[in-house]
């Protein structure tokens, strides 16, 4: 710790002598609002699979995950839903003039992001197939058994409503032809809240045979019925954080207009590592990928 300290303090030492020597060619440096941002976004994550002894921790009230689900197995197959969110962000500058021209130094963006997202999902199923009848054909006398099909299946998801809030340092290059690119890197972190674990159970049944048409065999249903049933639980509120590289592409408006020139469009990607708490299940943490696109105004 002493040594850390001791590395801190010679830093800064060599910093102020660097800005001191700087002064006799350049003027006192300015802090300043320079841009503001609005934005929208959407993540490569739809949630993590889980298991369903963890939503019966997430929901112990909940009568069809706490009813008899022996014989159900879980599905690949998944239709998640996009990661969506919206933010706002300031970004500000020191400016500086020397004896030529102006220096300008990186951009820090201070923003809030609110978005709703998946975090866990599962689902479950099975299938029952009893005979019950036989149906014989009139011209063959072929026999085709009848079976009385059930189907049941269950699925969860654990959405959550989220605000973060986001720093990031951003090193621009110049306008080219109204086009320029950024990167840097950023942090965010930020809570949840309307932690909502949804369960949803189907059921239905129906007669299936096999029936002859034209000299061939083909699946016929005889009726069905259906029950659906939804429950919704609230849960915990989580906690989460991450650190990402914020990379893209700033095309100007217009280079001719006072005012036009003001505003920007950009897409940026945020590949990066991320964290979330999930309160009596477990955590999350892993690589993934946010994209960006927004609007930015250029005050400067």
């Amino acid at each position: 710790m002493k040594r850390a300290f001791a590395y801190l303090l010679f830093i800064l030492f060599i910093t102020s002598q660097s800005i001191t020597a700087q002064e006799n060619l350049t003027q006192k440096g300015t802090f300043g609002l320079r841009s503001v941002y609005l934005s929208t976004g959407a993540f490569i994550f739809d949630g993590k699979p889980a298991s369903l002894s963890e939503f019966r921790n997430l929901a112990p009230s909940s009568s069809i995950l706490q009813s008899d689900l022996s014989g159900y197995e879980g599905n690949i197959f998944f239709s998640g839903r996009s990661a969506v969110e919206v933010g706002v962000a300031a970004g500000f500058r020191f400016r500086y003039r020397d004896r030529e021209k102006d220096l300008s130094g990186p951009e820090f963006r201070i923003g809030l992001n609110a978005g709703s997202a998946g975090l866990l999902y599962s689902s479950f199923s099975k299938m029952d197939r009893v005979p019950v009848d036989t149906l014989y054909s009139n011209r063959t006398g072929e026999a085709f058994p009848v079976d009385s099909v059930s189907y049941h299946s269950v699925s969860i998801d654990l959405l959550r409503k989220y605000l973060n809030a986001d720093f990031s340092v951003i090193f621009r290059s110049r306008n080219f032809l109204g086009l320029s690119i950024f990167g840097g890197i950023g942090v965010q972190s930020g809570i949840s809240f309307e932690n909502e674990l949804r369960v949803r159970s189907l059921s239905s049944n129906r007669l299936e045979s096999l029936s002859p048409f034209n000299d061939h065999e083909v699946l016929s249903f005889h009726g069905s019925a259906y029950q659906y049933d939804e429950e919704q639980f609230s849960t915990s509120n989580s906690f989460s954080f991450a650190i990402y590289i914020p990379a893209g592409v700033n095309v100007r408006l217009s280079s001719q207009s006072s005012l036009l020139r003001m505003v920007n469009f950009y897409y940026e990607v945020r590949p990066g590592y991320y964290y979330y708490s999930i309160p009596d299940v477990r955590n999350i943490s892993e690589p993934r990928t946010q994209h960006i696109l927004g609007m930015r105004i250029s005050i400067d």
